[in-house]
């Protein structure tokens, strides 16, 4: 309850209704094997499915999702969209594009409030086909057989949608001829009502908010998935010992790398000889590769001057795989296979400060979403797509070139993790903070 001490315009009005209502969706199905709404809807708006869909793997192969066959599978929710809001889903888009792959339409005609993928890949927003001409479009190009992240927002107020994939604003439209927003129907549909082409494909996590969501608010919804599934599977902190103290996997020293000092003059890390002293020097951590989504991160030495390939993390399954090293020009590199789409990222460290410093690096891979991103002391720094290229990694982490074909990396390595999930932003720049000094040794006296 909220009480105030003056008259609210009706603007204000609003504004209060959409900072509570893009909190709570009136409509909320997750598709993990049920078709029970959880929203604030509560029952009556559980979804009913037409035809014979299927439970299929949901994103990345974590929980579940409803297959669609393009045939005649749909789902039907009895709820009748308000004057303003927004629809949010997950949307797998299998190959190749075909007209019109129906995502979600509406009861109360088949070119009202429907979102579809047209022949050439775009994807297409609109709230009424007869008497709105305008749209909102975004194209997917050749990003077929990969999960998007679909939102669509509408304003009856001001007559303005939105489009956004994959928590990023792509499209909006605004009506200017002054036609009517059209109502919606009673039932709202996922892969096509009667009348319009049946979407192929298989669909999780459908919320219906009762108000247009804010584009902060898109991306909470948007990360909210991705971050759910998995966590920290390995932190390697080299203080002294090589040791997994999270996951207890395996790690192996080869050659006679040595601990150091490192950030702040109190932590120790892992230090790899020179090429010239000793080329042996590298380190490994067993069975924490394999998921199709995760996130290394590590703090890096990098010792100057440049030269190729100053490798920071390989893999035994090819030379050209699952990498990350510095080349002659100081540019950071990391991919997960050198073939097309293979995610292949890079940013130059002379943008920064250059050879002889500490740098903190993470390598985020999703396959479902089909990207890559690259993160230099806890910055977004280069993103790639993630799609043919995939490859199956070895499942053990190799630091400082384990692999027989890569040149050796010689710097110092310190707090390695690895996850079998992707990090938000702030969670990966929250691994920038180094811990602050450990108190003296020793036993406490008081004097009075």
């Amino acid at each position: 309850m909220r009480v105030y001490d003056t008259v609210l315009t009706e603007a204000q009005v609003r504004g209060v209704h959409a900072s509570v209502a893009e909190q709570t969706p009136v409509v909320h199905v997750s598709f993990e094997e049920s078709v029970a709404n959880v929203g604030a809807g509560g029952a009556r708006y559980d979804a009913a499915l037409l035809g014979a869909p299927a439970w299929t793997n949901g994103l990345n192969g974590k929980g579940k999702a409803l297959a669609l066959d393009g045939v005649d599978d749909a789902v039907s929710v009895p709820y009748k969209l308000s004057a303003s809001g927004s629809v949010a889903l997950w949307y797998y888009v299998p190959g190749p594009w075909y007209n019109y792959n129906s995502i979600f339409d509406n009861s109360v005609n088949g070119d009202h409030h429907e979102c579809w993928i047209d022949e050439w890949g775009n994807l297409q927003y609109r709230p009424a086909g007869g008497t709105w001409k305008e749209r909102a479009t975004f194209g997917l190009g050749s990003g077929s057989n990969r999960w998007y992240h679909v939102v669509g927002t509408w304003d009856a107020f001001t007559s303005n949608m939105v489009l956004y994939v994959n928590g990023v604003e792509r499209g909006r439209a605004v009506n200017t001829n002054g036609t009517a927003w059209p109502v919606a129907g009673t039932n709202f549909f996922i892969g096509g009502s009667a009348g319009n082409t049946p979407g192929r494909g298989a669909v999780c996590d459908l919320q219906i908010f009762e108000t247009p969501l804010s584009s902060n608010r898109v991306a909470e919804v948007f990360s909210a998935l991705r971050l759910r599934d998995g966590g920290l599977t390995a932190y390697v902190p080299f203080d002294g010992t090589a040791q997994d103290v999270i996951g207890g996997h395996a790690v192996a020293l080869g050659g006679t790398p040595v601990y150091v000092k490192t950030q702040g003059g109190f932590y120790k890390g892992l230090s790899c000889g020179t090429l010239e002293t000793n080329i042996s020097d590298n380190a490994s951590i067993s069975n924490v590769l394999g998921s199709s989504v995760g996130t290394i991160a590590l703090w890096y030495y990098a010792r100057g001057p440049w030269y190729n390939y100053q490798t920071v993390f390989d893999n035994l399954v090819d030379q050209e795989y699952w990498e990350c090293w510095i080349d002659v020009t100081g540019t950071l590199k990391s991919r997960v296979s050198n073939q097309a789409d293979g995610g292949f990222v890079a940013y130059d460290l002379d943008n920064l400060r250059g050879p002889n410093q500490w740098y903190h690096i993470a390598f985020t891979w999703d396959r479902g979403v089909g990207q890559t991103r690259l993160y230099v002391d806890g910055v977004s720094r280069a993103s790639a797509t993630l799609g043919a290229g995939w490859k199956e990694p070895h499942p053990t982490l190799n630091l400082a070139g384990g692999h027989a074909n890569n040149v050796k990396g010689n710097g110092i390595w310190d707090e390695v993790r690895v996850y079998d999930r992707i990090l938000s932003d702030d969670e990966i720049a929250a691994l920038m903070v180094i811990p602050p000094t450990p108190p003296p040794r020793g036993t406490l006296l008081t004097l009075f």
